[in-house]
């Protein structure tokens, strides 16, 4: 089931924020290694979808600003993220890098929310039947 999440929301098992420290190569390796390809860092049965991991060079900053040598890493199951996603995480991450803040325009504030709304109150009978008629 589809649902939109507000920043009202209050459910933080829906995503991960991780931090952690290296400082050898080997180590970074690792960690990126981890990142890509262990399929346990997501739960689909619980909507965990989305981990955020900030990978600090040898200590955690204690003001929380990254250094040149700090990494921040957004990663996606790729059930929740496609090529057209990226595009729009990608501009807003950028946007809100530069100027500090996201701007909106009421044409697209609530395109996917729109969306989401729509798809919930279709009919799916047609698209079930056929799914138990192929499987």
């Amino acid at each position: 089931m589809q649902r939109v999440i507000t920043h009202e929301d209050k459910n933080n098992n829906l995503f991960s924020v991780i931090e952690t420290t290296y400082e050898t190569d080997e180590q970074l390796n690792e960690i990126l290694h981890d990142e890509k390809r262990n399929p346990h860092l997501f739960d689909l049965a619980q909507g965990l979808v989305f981990r955020c991991h900030i990978i600090y060079y040898k200590q955690i900053s204690s003001n929380h600003l990254l250094s040149d040598q700090n990494l921040l890493i957004f990663n996606f199951h790729h059930a929740l993220f496609d090529f057209p996603s990226m595009v729009v995480f990608l501009d807003d991450l950028n946007q809100a890098y530069t100027i500090g803040q996201l701007l909106y325009n009421d044409n697209t504030n609530l395109r996917y929310l729109d969306y989401a709304a729509i798809e919930q109150q279709m009919s799916m009978t047609g698209a079930s039947m056929f799914w138990l008629d192929v499987l």
